[in-house]
């Protein structure tokens, strides 16, 4: 998932060009586009997040006594775990985020109101963690159309920006202010909770060893902005995958149909101190480093509450202490908000802390219980104390604490594509602990059943997919395929996958379950049809699967066997010097999974002219 934030706060990336042959596996360039200024080539905007106060023109005082009905004790494990399972856990994959939209011929169309509604769900549960408010889905007044616009310009260019050109396709003043409002992202094939939860995960732009550098996207730009306990409404468009939703509206001041005052609310209730992860009863799922594998330090953040806008508290001195579950003090980086531009930003009436330390690895998998995580912050000023501790109780929120056999929801079928490109399926299993995971397989759309039981070597750093007895196993992945599984039942074609169905097998000890039957999504591009015509060779190259996931995206390419180019288009008229050469045709191709869509070069076979 690519994703920037308001100008100024995120960063911006483009989708990144797979090389050569070798195919990755969707959840890999996922982590690639999620994280990587540094892999895209792009230099991340250098814009003070400070400077966002100059947003805010109001200077009514901060504070407010009263307990939101959004409000989620995360003291009572049962009462946040029943909301994640109803506002994170159930957010399936909408047929549509939108209706009518074509970003090929520049029809905004308008968005899904269930998809916006899901959205909406999911970002209210994480502000009802800290306490704050629920802000309202406007799916119908003219702002809706502002980030529609927007997502429908970022599809037709192929890129995010907050600044859209007078110049690029599909361009209006509604996609050039809606961009410029907004968090914007490109999450092709994302749940919608999972589009939320990225905001607030907020991605380092680093990579690996992120302990000991400042990224650009150490300013959490997106989780604080859609933290703000004032943001009232708010409007969400989606395009071919690329979405904005809104988190101010200053900049909407000057147009005839909307301005701030209908998006902020400033006698909202401000909590005093907002935390992510939140204190008390934490879901372990929506851990940095159990969603972005690329990522080696957890980020966490504490926002403080200033008296106003403009006297936001002062962290430049505060000191952090985190110990873990044994009580032994935890290794951290602390980047505040005086830290020449590059930590976080101030945003309304807070100032807030990122605190880096490594990742978590002891999770409380199968488990009632938790793993506590207490931290102590001093040397805050300005704010309403000056040292503050509180403790993150991380819980695995599908794990029932009464007794219950095993429930199983498919929520999308594993896919497979042309040269080992798989992905897991996406399930959702609830039940008490002592669950045991077998995946099943049948070779004949499912008359007849098999335990799975090939031999797996999962590469090091690949860690993060499962065998055939865990619940992110991947069927399909091409044997030695550098990216994917060694398996040794690969996928060859597209005939043999549909054939395959697969079910999982979940028991505990009060009970078992079986899942639906599903069958292996086969996705990519024929690869085999060159044929010559007399004078002339043809590349037949023609779309497998939906095309709403494989998009041809450049002309064939000719080039002879030392990779010089002869020729462009479908058809290549052959010349005399060609004669004996070994003439290979290429195509590059979107393939859009349910994380990420990456562009790719297929080469054709070589034909041998005579």
């Amino acid at each position: 998932m690519k994703f920037t934030g308001i100008k100024g706060f995120g960063f911006h990336q483009k989708k990144t060009q797979g090389t050569g042959t070798t195919m990755k596996t969707w959840k890999e360039h996922a982590k690639t586009l999620a994280v990587g200024v540094l892999v895209a080539g792009v230099v991340a905007a250098g814009v003070n997040l400070a400077d966002a106060a100059t947003f805010f023109t109001s200077t009514s005082s901060a504070g407010s006594s009263a307990v939101t009905a959004n409000a989620i004790n995360t003291d009572n494990r049962e009462e946040v775990r029943t909301r994640y399972l109803s506002d994170i856990a159930d957010t399936g994959y909408p047929e549509s985020p939108n209706n009518g939209a074509d970003h090929k011929n520049c029809r905004a169309g308008v968005v899904n109101p269930t998809t916006a509604n899901s959205v909406a769900r999911a970002l209210n549960y994480f502000r009802g963690l800290n306490g704050a408010e629920a802000v309202k889905m406007d799916t119908t007044s003219p702002l809706q159309d502002y980030t529609q616009q927007a997502a429908l310009n970022m599809a037709a260019n192929g890129r995010l920006s907050h600044t859209i050109e007078k110049g690029s396709k599909c361009f209006s003043f509604k996609a050039q202010q809606g961009a410029a409002i907004s968090n914007l992202s490109d999450s092709a094939g994302q749940t919608p909770a999972e589009q939320i939860l990225w905001y607030f995960i907020d991605p380092s732009s680093l990579g690996a060893s992120t302990m000991t550098k400042v990224g650009a996207n150490d300013r959490l730009g997106h989780r604080i902005a859609l933290m703000d306990p004032t943001l009232s409404t708010t409007s969400y468009g989606n395009v071919n995958g690329y979405n904005a939703i809104a988190v101010t509206g200053d900049q909407l001041v000057s147009t005839p149909d909307f301005n701030n005052k209908q998006i902020t609310n400033e006698a909202a209730y401000k909590p005093e101190v907002m935390t992510w992860p939140s204190a008390g009863y934490f879901p372990y799922q929506l851990l940095t480093a159990n969603r972005d594998d690329r990522d080696d330090v957890e980020r966490w953040s504490i926002s403080f509450r200033g008296d106003s806008k403009s006297q936001r508290p002062d962290l430049s001195g505060a000191k952090v202490r985190v110990t873990g579950p044994t009580g032994a003090e935890v290794p951290t980086t602390i980047l505040n908000n005086k830290l020449n531009g590059k930590g976080p930003g101030t945003w309304n009436y807070y100032s807030t802390l990122l605190i880096k330390m490594p990742k978590i690895t002891d999770l409380p998998v199968g488990t009632d219980g938790s793993r506590d995580y207490t931290v102590s912050v001093s040397g805050i000023k300005g704010a309403a104390r000056s040292s503050y501790t509180y403790t993150v109780k991380l819980f695995d929120p599908m794990i029932s604490s009464s007794q219950m056999a095993p429930q199983i929801k498919v929520n999308a079928a594993p896919r497979v594509a042309q040269g080992g490109y798989a992905e897991p399926a996406k399930l959702t299993v609830q039940g008490s602990t002592g669950m045991k995971y077998q995946w099943q397989r049948s070779k004949d759309a499912g008359k007849t059943w098999e335990d799975v039981k090939d031999k797996f070597r999962i590469p090091a750093d690949h860690s993060f997919y499962g065998t055939a007895n865990d619940l992110d196993y991947a069927p399909g992945a091409r044997t030695e395929d550098k990216w994917g599984l060694l398996r040794s039942a690969p996928i060859a074609s597209r005939a043999e996958a549909e054939s395959l169905r697969f079910r999982l097998k979940v028991t505990n000890p009060v009970g078992t379950s079986i899942s639906e039957p599903m069958k292996l999504e086969y996705y990519g591009f024929d690869q085999d049809k060159v044929v010559r015509q007399g004078d002339k060779l043809i590349a037949k190259v023609t779309l497998q699967g939906n095309s709403d996931s494989v998009e041809r995206f450049s002309d064939v390419i000719w080039k002879d066997q030392n990779g010089k180019q002869v020729g462009t288009g479908d058809t290549l008229t052959l010349t005399p010097d060609m004669k004996g050469k070994q003439i290979r045709p290429t195509v590059q191709f979107w393939l859009t999974s349910f994380m990420s869509a990456s562009l790719y070069e297929l080469k054709l076979p070589a034909y041998s002219v005579g």
